[in-house]
């Protein structure tokens, strides 16, 4: 019983430390000012649009990594929309106080979808993996 425990444990401090470094990656990457980008700009929309929907379905999949492992598989997919989501809007609100970056509803707009991405994602992955 108590190997079952401890391996338990040890699944949710991987899971709570894959989503804290990801998290602070995240924010490391929009804090910076001088972040370098492409000078073409369809490479660049295209670098900075999936960057964003990428790091969001990763922090998503990760939260619900967390949620299901601490807190049971329940409301899973919904904490963890909830907290990816919210991680979202309060990202792009911290670009406000970094010189010569800015707050973009269109950037809000691909974090949303990289979270929405994941959940769809997560809900395929359980409805084809279920126990029957």
């Amino acid at each position: 019983m108590r190997l079952k425990r401890d391996m338990i444990q040890h699944r949710q401090f991987w899971a709570w430390a894959a989503l804290l470094a990801w998290s602070a990656l995240i924010w490391y990457l929009n804090t910076r000012p001088d972040l370098p980008l492409p000078n073409d700009s369809l490479w660049n929309n295209m670098l900075s649009q999936g960057g964003h929907l990428f790091t969001h379905a990763v922090l998503a999949a990760l939260a619900w990594w967390v949620v299901a492992l601490t807190w049971g598989e329940r409301h899973g997919l919904v904490l963890a929309s909830v907290a990816a989501s919210v991680h979202a809007v309060l990202d792009e609100g911290v670009q406000f106080l970094v010189p010569t970056r800015h707050v973009s509803l269109g950037d809000l707009a691909f974090d949303l979808a990289g979270v929405a991405l994941a959940v769809l994602a997560i809900r395929l992955w359980h409805k084809t993996h279920a126990p029957r």
